[in-house]
């Protein structure tokens, strides 16, 4: 807990090392750091980031003002141009962050902020500059009010009556982000769960309500976005039905140092689907404003661009499943093959100083099971422990994991004994003569299995 001026309390949380710089996630309206998908917050960690995730002020385990805002007089004043009073303004926020940063030591992070927690971020990099090594802004707006304005749907996701008591509370938010969610992606059973955990926590419809204050009463930050010096990347669905499209380009087109991502068919929300688009723009975001000598092994997602590297890469660890059955892993050694599996998959590189020297490439199954493709290691590097890194990485880098299956060659007693020293148990196999591309008559695929308690 981070203690600040105003008897201000912040909680936070810390994953990863030092390897890189530090990761600050700031949440949007309502939301607590326990909202950030634990799967998710761990590609950056793999990465090689250390990631603070912190509660705003009348959110989750931080402290909770008093008193409820009249919103819609308030919205009326801010409409017709006049001065309101908010209990507190997004700047006041922006110096709650600075605040955590102090408390951890952290000179300067890399600020990535989603929604309400965008425009944290920008006003933390207009007020705290020096704080500021990269600004990641997300689904968020200028505060203009030309741009970045809710659909009817998004209104009425977001002007719905608070909620008595908490078990009414989760049905109402629930249906409030089944509406904002990307078309055809939105998850019952696990946002159920995410909003439950969340409600038993904290539950304040005060605090959203002066939240939402803030952010009506911020105003228009585009003359101040235009004067930072800061790297800045902009991501935005063309699906946003809270925080219509038009704001994310409206900040991209403001910000002098930025970049703009438009994500095709993601609405207000970060669901798995688009995990590997969006991880792996914002690593390259910070990787290239960090300006620092690479970690000697980390984990990144995937770049299609990196095709033919990673089917060399292929071609050499399943040379020896080629010589000894005839063939490897079908196509795995044509790159286009690969860029298709790379743009499609949640596909993970194992790096070495910079260097792709292997990779992990994951399917979602029903029901949290996923199928772990394939798993391959430059024969150079066998013996160095990058098979577990990458093994510990199929579970903790994954949404939901129950359980993961795979399917490896029969003839193949190292590999068993890696998989069975690492959970996993023999279930089944395939037929022999299955495979027609194996020259082995008695080629089959041994399946493993494990399962996992969540």
């Amino acid at each position: 807990m981070a203690h600040l001026p105003g008897s201000i309390d912040i909680a936070h949380e810390v994953d990863g090392g030092e390897d890189r710089g530090a990761v600050l996630l700031i949440h949007g309206l309502g939301s607590q750091l326990v909202d950030w998908d634990p799967a998710m917050v761990h590609r950056f960690v793999a990465a090689g980031y250390r990631v603070v995730r912190m509660d705003n002020r009348d959110a989750g385990e931080s402290t909770h003002l008093h008193g409820k805002v009249a919103l819609g007089e308030l919205r009326r004043s801010v409409e017709r141009g006049v001065a309101v009073d908010v209990p507190y303004r997004l700047g006041d926020m922006a110096d709650d962050a600075v605040g955590v940063l102090d408390h951890l030591g952290v000179d300067a992070a890399h600020v990535i902020g989603v929604s309400m927690g965008g425009y944290i971020a920008q006003e933390m990099a207009i007020s705290h500059p020096s704080r500021v090594r990269s600004l990641t802004s997300i689904m968020s707006s200028t505060g203009a009010k030309d741009v970045g304005q809710p659909s009817a749907e998004g209104n009425r996701a977001l002007f719905r009556a608070p909620a008595a008591d908490p078990a009414e509370a989760v049905a109402d938010m629930l249906e409030a982000r089944r509406i904002l969610a990307t078309p055809g992606a939105f998850d019952e059973a696990s946002e159920r769960v995410r909003i439950r955990r969340a409600v038993l926590r904290s539950f304040d419809p005060a605090g959203t309500g002066r939240q939402l204050a803030a952010i009506w009463a911020g105003g228009d930050r585009s003359m101040a976005l235009g004067r930072l010096e800061v790297p800045a990347l902009v991501i935005h669905g063309d699906q946003d039905h809270l925080v219509d499209m038009s704001g994310g380009v409206a900040t991209a087109a403001t910000i002098p140092l930025s970049r703009l991502e438009i994500i095709e068919g993601m609405g207000h929300d970060l669901p798995p689907l688009f995990w590997g688009q969006i991880v792996g723009t914002i690593v390259e975001h910070l990787d290239a404003a960090e300006c620092l000598p690479l970690p000697d092994t980390r984990i990144v997602p995937a770049n299609p661009n990196d095709a033919a590297t990673y089917a060399e890469l292929c071609r050499r660890a399943f040379a020896p499943d080629a010589e000894r059955y005839g063939s490897g892993p079908p196509g795995l050694d044509d790159p286009e093959v690969q860029r298709d599996i790379l743009t499609r998959g949640h596909c993970h590189g194992v790096e070495m100083g910079g260097r792709l020297v292997g990779g992990l490439y994951m399917f979602p199954h029903d029901d949290g099971r996923w199928y772990l493709g394939t798993i391959f290691i430059d024969p150079d590097l066998h013996g160095r422990g990058l098979g577990s890194l990458l093994m510990a990485f199929a579970r903790m880098g994954h949404p939901a994991v129950r359980g993961i299956t795979l399917e490896t060659p029969y003839r193949n007693p190292h590999l068993h004994t890696f998989y069975e020293s690492h959970g996993y148990r023999k279930v089944g196999e395939t037929t022999p003569g299955d495979h027609p591309e194996a020259t082995d008559p008695d080629f089959r695929l041994f399946t493993y299995q494990q399962d996992f308690a969540v």
